[in-house]
């Protein structure tokens, strides 16, 4: 079960960034808006965390990817989801709809999340080796 731990993570993540793009939470009572592209951060911080996920994930199904395969394919996958998630709101929703700044605070988060990851990776490492 340990071994599947990033890829199992990474597949929930995946699923409640779907389910959230797809949910209509529009005008609901109790969501706060701080201020004006509040969701554009959001929108980054989702897609930076299923970015380093993924990287995770992919180091934990293929130890031996190297560095720039696994950012190509992280950063393939991640923009095609955010783009597939705007694509969805468009075409399977009447009360969401497809922005072009979500699709690029989705694609900011994602390479920052990949330029990010090995200092995660880092500490992820640093921690469990400190636990051992």
């Amino acid at each position: 079960m340990k071994a599947y731990l990033y890829r199992i993570g990474f597949a929930l993540y995946a699923t409640l960034i779907a389910a959230l793009s797809l949910v209509n939470i529009g005008n609901t009572p109790g969501v706060p808006k701080f201020f004006d592209g509040f969701d554009k951060v959001v929108h980054f911080c989702f897609y930076l965390g299923f970015s380093v996920l993924l990287a995770q994930a992919f180091l934990e199904a293929f130890s031996d990817l190297r560095k720039n395969t696994l950012r190509f394919w992280v950063v393939g996958y991640g923009v095609f989801y955010g783009g597939l998630m705007e694509l969805a709101q468009m075409w399977l929703t009447t009360f969401r709809q497809a922005d072009w700044n979500d699709f690029l605070a989705n694609t900011i988060g994602v390479l920052v999340g990949v330029l990010i990851h090995p200092w995660i990776r880092t500490l992820l490492i640093n921690t469990k080796s400190r636990n051992n």
